[in-house]
């Protein structure tokens, strides 16, 4: 299926064996914008003849319902000739009700006309009020319309040709001409009751909606104003009468024991355009509800923490924030864009206060939060060295030293240096780029061997920019090799994963442009040990951790994901949904591993995204993945440890849990957002940290850990 850019349509309807997926036939409209997507019985309902964009659009002048064999795709008949346009509404297996506009017989400004026809032949059976203009069925038997100005109902209880189940059958009048044929001289059955009723009734200025029909129910809203007080919904029977009338919201889906609702969310901080999806057990008549079924509790153990927080900093651009603990030491900066525990001490960065222009990078000890040292981007770290810019990056720590990004003021030389955690003196350095179209990024630590990653931009005019992997060993400051077209994305293990473009040289653009394959190779030899390249589109590495490797599939992503084993590139699991934002992925030793990502829409209305978590076991052969819409619209999800994170604002406060892989909330709630853990410390921060942090400050607090997630 494609629409090109003139928003002309190419469609092609495509019938598949639902046992193996194999063809059984194909469409292709036969010259039109023609597509049939509706099953009814042992016929396809479609239509034709939207010219103006693609079929699905809103309803367009001269638009036919046509009619294919479901079992060989022939075309059955279709009403292009018998009315000047026709809509299909809804449809049971040999009955389909119809919005029409003119015909045989109609002038030119004659008004819509609501219809029953025969799916079998197209042949028109009964004319209904124009006003039932909105319908929907149950894909069985039962169709229902709604006058969506005063909440009326009518339903139809149709059978299909031939069948004898029909209720108090009226015989529907022959629509005579076009695209039918003859077909069909049994006796229609055919039933409808049109009693006005009103199952919801918000008196004058109200809207109404049929929401859905599924056995002999049909569900009702309506109301003054959508989240409004007097806005309801509710279920009536076929004749109308109402069975229930303060459901917990719009009804989209049924299996035999429960109902999914969309709800209006209670949260303050969400817009109103957004909706929870709430899954209700049901019954139906004087039955009742089935009882929850017995879950297992957790087998994560809640945060173990101290009572009392052992220190705290805070950062803000007009003082400290609130909400940080009493004592909290103020750090002089405006911002914090990084926080971290590693190699036995704690680190953290961001903008000063008083100048923005410079950034400052702390030492400190995690127990007391006692300085060891700092240093500020533009001063001297030795040898002229400046500290570079980029300090949002994770913390690496080799051999008791800890590894920055340094530029050199002068020529714009640009490398990595080693500086000693002890008292911040300058160690070692490794040369890099010398060029101002050059830039050096540090891309990870393993042992003794620093991975950094060097783009060259176009000397003059448009094109891609250049990348290479670089390997160097720290201790003699040697290269260990150089890999063109090669965009190292994290190291574990031994191993470096990293993106290659399609053309071998480029680097991937930020959509995702020019997207190749995911490949693994050797930390010391760079030579590759695995390729990731699916056929159908390209790849490009979206998280890197100990356990786990989360890949999008196609341009920029939007084609799924897939979650690799980073030592040896086998898939451990898929899923079409594009995850982003992926955290976690720390090993612990004989535990499964977690790793949490975010879906949905990531910018925007918060509602509009939710975690979904993967756990992969010790052994690592395979991955298990869930989708959690139960917690959308909650802010910061994370892992750390077997520990997923996540805060609910409310009234403009937030509030910070803990939960499993399953979603399920373990112990009280903690002192902030879970940031990082070490088996002995955890560090708890509240508000916005990172690259660009948004609102008033954000601060952290340390506290004693007991137990591992």
């Amino acid at each position: 299926m494609g629409v090109g850019a003139d928003r002309k349509a190419a469609v092609r309807t495509v019938a598949l064996r639902a046992s193996d997926g194999e063809v059984r036939w194909e469409y292709d409209g036969e010259g039109s914008a023609a597509w049939a997507y509706r099953l009814a019985g042992d016929t396809v309902l479609g239509s034709s003849g939207n010219t103006e964009g693609p079929p699905w659009d809103d309803e367009s002048e001269g638009e036919a319902v046509l009619a294919l064999d479901a079992r060989t795709g022939k075309r059955k008949w279709d009403l292009s000739d018998r009315y000047d346009t026709s809509h299909l509404q809804a449809a049971t297996p040999g009955r389909a009700v119809l919005v029409t506009r003119g015909g045989s017989g109609s002038g030119s400004d004659a008004l819509s006309r609501v219809v029953v026809v025969d799916t079998r032949t197209g042949r028109e059976l009964q004319e209904l009020d124009s006003k039932f203009r909105t319908c929907r069925s149950d894909g069985t038997s039962l169709i229902g319309c709604i006058d969506t100005g005063d909440g009326s109902l009518t339903t139809l209880r149709t059978t299909a040709p031939g069948g004898t189940n029909g209720e108090g059958a009226k015989d529907g009048k022959d629509g005579g001409g076009g695209g039918g044929g003859g077909g069909g001289k049994e006796k229609v059955k055919l039933a409808a009751a049109e009693a006005e009723r009103k199952p919801v009734d918000g008196g004058d200025g109200a809207s109404y909606s049929l929401d859905a029909v599924h056995k002999d129910r049909l569900y009702v809203s309506g109301g003054k104003g959508i989240g409004e007080k007097g806005y309801r919904h509710a279920a009536a029977d076929r004749a109308g009468n109402v069975l229930r009338d303060e459901l917990p919201g719009e009804a989209v889906a049924f299996t035999s024991r429960h109902t999914a609702f969309l709800t209006r969310p209670p949260r303050q901080d969400t817009a109103t355009e957004a909706r929870d999806l709430a899954m209700h057990r049901t019954a139906t008549g004087d039955h009742e509800p089935p009882g929850p079924r017995k879950e297992r509790g957790p087998d994560v153990p809640p945060v173990r923490h101290g009572d009392r927080s052992l220190w705290s900093v805070g950062a803000g651009r007009d003082g400290l924030p609130a909400g940080l603990p009493k004592g909290a030491r103020d750090s002089g900066l405006g911002t914090l864009q990084r926080v971290d525990l590693v190699g036995g001490v704690l680190t953290y960065a961001g903008e000063l206060r008083e100048d923005d222009d410079t950034y400052r990078l702390v030492v400190a000890e995690p127990g007391t939060g006692e300085e060891r040292w700092h240093r500020d981007t533009g001063k001297d770290l030795g040898e002229g060295l400046r500290l570079a810019g980029n300090l949002a990056v994770r913390s690496h720590v080799v051999g008791g030293e800890l590894v920055v990004e340094y530029r050199k003021k002068g020529p714009g030389e640009e490398g990595v240096a080693g500086l000693s955690l002890r008292d911040g003196k300058l160690k070692w350095k490794i040369r890099l780029s010398d060029g101002d179209s050059e830039y050096a990024e540090l891309r990870g630590i393993s042992g003794r061997t620093v991975i950094t990653t060097l783009t060259t931009y176009p000397d003059s005019g448009p094109g891609p920019d250049r990348v290479r992997t670089r390997a160097h060993d720290t201790r003699t400051g040697r290269e260990l090799w150089d890999a063109e077209g090669l965009e190292a994305q994290g190291v574990t293990g031994k191993l470096v994963v990293a993106d290659r473009a399609a053309d071998g040289r480029s680097k991937v653009g930020p959509e995702g442009e020019g997207a190749g394959s995911v490949v693994g190779v050797g930390v010391r030899d760079g030579r590759r040990k695995w390729s990731y390249e699916p056929q159908e589109a390209g790849a490009q590495a979206r998280s890197v951790s100990e356990r786990a490797v989360v890949a999008g599939l196609g341009a920029d992503g939007a084609d799924g994901s897939v979650v690799l084993a980073p030592d040896s590139g086998r898939r451990l699991t898929r899923t079409l949904t594009p995850l982003l934002g992926c955290d976690g992925g720390e090993h612990v030793r004989g535990k499964t591993t977690l790793v949490v990502c975010t879906a949905g829409r990531t910018v925007g209305v918060p509602a509009n995204r939710f975690p979904v978590t993967v756990e992969i076991p010790a052994a690592g052969r395979k991955a298990t993945l869930r989708s959690l819409p139960g917690l959308a619209g909650l802010d910061g999800y994370g892992a750390t440890g077997r520990w997923m994170v996540a805060a609910t604002s409310r009234n403009d406060k937030e509030v910070f849990h803990a939960y499993d892989a399953h979603g399920r909330r373990l112990g009280k709630a903690l002192p902030g957002r879970l940031h990082a853990a070490d088996g002995r410390y955890a560090v708890f921060t509240r508000g916005d940290i990172g690259l660009e942090p948004l609102g008033p400050g954000s601060g952290f607090e340390v506290r004693e850990l007991t137990g591992r997630g």
